[in-house]
């Protein structure tokens, strides 16, 4: 008697897809009770008459996508089993930065690989805006990135290229009182004579009313000083002022640039 012993074997099948359900060709590695171990790729791949048992398959990486996670399966005999592995789009987050002067909205945004978005960049009032990152350019107020690959930043800066105000600093577009100045930092008096305007602090700023107003950024027409408060003829000797010297007199002022004084030479 003779008898015929079958090894019981079954079918594997393997497919990749991507969550809409389409094929993606990637690769993957089965191991098993066979050896060795069943290297694959493409979309779909079916492996017959294999020894029955446990079985697991390892996803290979596919650029931009999530890989599956390791599966695995039971095949028994005269049995089709299936390995269907489905890879995600990775998702990136877009950030972004901005400087003094406007905005940036939204602030950030996630956005799938192979992606691009839009963020909208806005100016305040007497500002211009550019912006570069993540492959994009800026149209209008409208920053459009490049495809995104990997997470990246969005950087916007803003330049004050006129004051809504009116002032005249474009540095800062601050406004000072009548009768002072901005120096950069603060607003501070003018103070001047019969021989011209200056500020308080020796440093350079200018008076922003342009106008003749007594005491601060004030012209005296000649023979006419400031001493009084108000450009008035002047009455030689004087003891105080500070204008054009009288013959015999001479004009010292101290560090604090306060008013000059006048003092009789002999």
């Amino acid at each position: 008697m003779r008898y015929l012993y079958i090894n019981p074997v079954g079918t594997i099948n393997v497919s990749s897809k991507k969550e809409d359900g389409s094929p993606l060709t990637s690769s993957w590695t089965i191991s098993g009770p066979t050896l060795p171990d069943i290297e694959g790729s493409g979309t779909s791949q079916s492996y017959p008459s294999k020894p029955i048992g446990n079985y697991t398959i390892t996803w290979g990486n596919v650029p931009g996508y999530v890989t599956p996670a390791t599966q695995s399966l039971t095949l028994t005999s005269g049995s089709t089993t299936t390995f269907s592995g489905t890879y995600t789009l990775n998702t990136y987050t877009v950030s972004t930065s901005a400087g003094s002067g406007g905005t940036v909205s939204p602030s950030s945004r996630s956005v799938t690989s192979g992606s691009n978005t839009t963020f909208t960049v806005t100016p305040n009032a007497g500002y211009t805006a550019s912006a570069s990152g993540c492959g994009g350019s800026l149209s209008g107020t409208t920053y459009t990135t490049g495809a995104i690959t990997g997470a990246c930043t969005v950087t916007a800066t803003f330049t004050l290229t006129s004051c809504p105000n009116g002032a005249t600093v474009a540095s800062s577009c601050t406004v000072c009182p009548t009768g002072q100045a901005y120096d950069g930092a603060y607003c501070v008096w003018c103070v001047g004579g019969c021989s011209g305007a200056g500020d308080i602090y020796g440093n350079g700023a200018t008076c922003n009313n342009g106008a003749l107003n007594p005491p601060y950024c004030s012209l005296c027409p000649d023979g006419e000083d400031i001493s009084t408060g108000v450009c008035a003829p002047i009455v030689p000797p004087s003891l105080i002022g500070n204008g054009v010297c009288d013959e015999g007199e001479t004009v010292l002022q101290d560090t604090a640039c306060k008013p000059k004084t006048k003092f009789w030479q002999f």
